[in-house]
C-alpha cells in the first residue's frame, strides 16, 4: 500500500493501535509466547493512550517484577529481563492501517529511531486527516 493511500478519503480504511509482545525462553526446551491486543474505536488519541498504558503494564511485569504473564511458559524462579541470556523479549506499539483487508503496520515503539520517526509522520498525517490534534511524544 502506498503512503498516499493511507489517508485516501475514497478508500475505507480502519485505523487502530496494536500492542504486540513476544517472549522466548531458552533452556532445556526452547519455548515461545506471543500475544497481540488491538485497541479499536473512533477516538485514536484515546486509543493510543490506552495502548501505551497496556504496554507499560506489560513491560513492568518483565522489568520490575521479573516475571511473565503465562506461568506455564516460564519455569518457577526464572528471572526474565530484556537483557537476560536465557530469554528474548520484545514489545511493540503499532499504528495499524487496514484498507481493503491489507494491513500496514507503523511501529511507534520498540524499533529503531528511524522507523519510529517515519511511523510518527504517518500517524500525524492520519490525525490531521481525521481532525485530531497530534499527541505530544
Amino acid at each position: 500500500m502506498s503512503f498516499t493511500n493511507l489517508i485516501n478519503k475514497n478508500a475505507k480504511a480502519e485505523y487502530f493501535y496494536r500492542v504486540s509482545e513476544f517472549l522466548m525462553v531458552f533452556g532445556k526446551e526452547k519455548k515461545s509466547f506471543s500475544t497481540t491486543k488491538d485497541f479499536k474505536g473512533d477516538n485514536l488519541p484515546k486509543l493510543r493512550i490506552e495502548a501505551e498504558e497496556y504496554l507499560a503494564e506489560r513491560q513492568k511485569g518483565i522489568e520490575e517484577r521479573g516475571h511473565f504473564y503465562d506461568a506455564k511458559l516460564v519455569p518457577p524462579d526464572t528471572k526474565i529481563s530484556m537483557e537476560a541470556e536465557h530469554s528474548a523479549y520484545s514489545i511493540h506499539l503499532i499504528l495499524v492501517v487496514d484498507s481493503a483487508n491489507e494491513e500496514e503496520e507503523n511501529i511507534l515503539y520498540g524499533e529503531d529511531a528511524e522507523t519510529i520517526e517515519e511511523s510518527e509522520s504517518v500517524e500525524k498525517l492520519i490525525y490531521q486527516e481525521l481532525g485530531f490534534e497530534p499527541l505530544p511524544h
